[in-house]
């Protein structure tokens, strides 16, 4: 006998669908947002001016729950100090870490800073020393005629230095070696700051019949002076050197000894007083002083009538 369904109960079946359910699903949560951004690595280094830093700075980005947090755009600046990065735009990883590609530090001594951004986040900063280490450069020789030597020290304020020999100057060939080394150690009044590195002059023997001169590559400044000045041994006071010419990119001066040992030997017949070291090695310093005598500043250059017989 055959069963016979009544047709109202397959039209409710066809209308509920079975157990489809219906409307689109509900969107996914929102990805978390970057709450906090902190220093991971490369604070607090050191490293010569115009080089990389050694170890790459890097950020750690975090969500409100202190979780490393992912896929977050990170943005690397030279804040102040010169220089220049690589690798400025980096993204955090799984883990939230950010790293700058390189930190190349400015041509000039002292406090750098790179500063890392991402999103709102309030900045978060690295701070870096630029010190030069001691360096010795091959000798030159220069002939009894005379001629020019040069500095070549990329990434230094004192690359391009030149000391130019009056054919006069010599009386024998004169081996000439140049040297820099670190001014960060440099205590100078306020208004008056270091334009580059401590140059060396070492040239053993070598008595000068004429002055020579100095080219110190030191770019101008509206409302600054440049002075280019000697070192004095022992006390670190600077005496300044008698100008020749100032041009837009260098200030170029006169040396009337290189040896003060001998060249002050070779005097004493004539009456000089002061007498040096023979191990002693020249070293002069530029600077650049700005609104130091407008607000009223006065150079000790430390020499004392009667007492000091310098010659330089």
């Amino acid at each position: 006998m055959r069963r016979i369904v009544p047709a109202f109960l397959i039209a409710f079946q066809v209308a509920c669908g079975g157990n489809t359910p219906t409307g689109n699903p509900p969107p996914p949560p929102p990805p978390p947002a970057p709450a906090a951004l902190a220093v991971l690595a490369g604070d607090g280094q050191e490293g010569a001016p115009g080089g990389a830093v050694p170890v790459k700075p890097a950020v750690v980005v975090r969500d409100a729950g202190g979780r490393p947090l992912g896929n977050v755009a990170v943005t690397f600046a030279i804040d102040s100090g010169g220089g220049a990065v690589t690798g400025a735009n980096a993204v955090s990883g799984t883990d939230g870490v950010a790293t700058v590609g390189e930190w190349r530090l400015g041509p000039v001594e002292g406090r750098q800073v790179l500063a890392a951004t991402a999103g709102s986040l309030p900045p978060v900063r690295f701070a870096a020393s630029a010190v030069l280490p001691l360096v010795t450069l091959p000798p030159q020789v220069v002939s009894p005629g005379g001629g020019t030597v040069s500095l070549t020290q990329s990434g230094t304020r004192a690359d391009g230095l030149q000391m130019v020999i009056p054919p006069n100057a010599l009386t024998a060939a004169a081996t000439i070696t140049f040297g820099v080394r670190s001014s960060a150690s440099a205590r100078l009044p306020s208004g008056i700051r270091v334009a580059g590195p401590i140059i060396r002059v070492s040239a053993p023997g070598v008595i000068l019949s004429e002055p020579v001169l100095l080219r110190v590559p030191i770019p101008d400044e509206a409302g600054a002076l440049r002075v280019v000045s000697v070192v004095e041994p022992g006390t670190g006071r600077l005496i300044p050197l008698p100008l020749v010419e100032r041009t837009a990119e260098a200030v170029t001066v006169a040396l009337s000894v290189l040896d003060r040992a001998a060249q002050s030997s070779a005097a004493s017949s004539h009456g000089a007083v002061r007498t040096f070291d023979p191990a002693e090695t020249l070293e002069v310093l530029a600077t650049i002083m700005k609104d130091f005598l407008r607000e009223g500043g006065d150079i000790d250059t430390g020499f004392r009538p009667g007492v000091d017989d310098w010659d330089f």
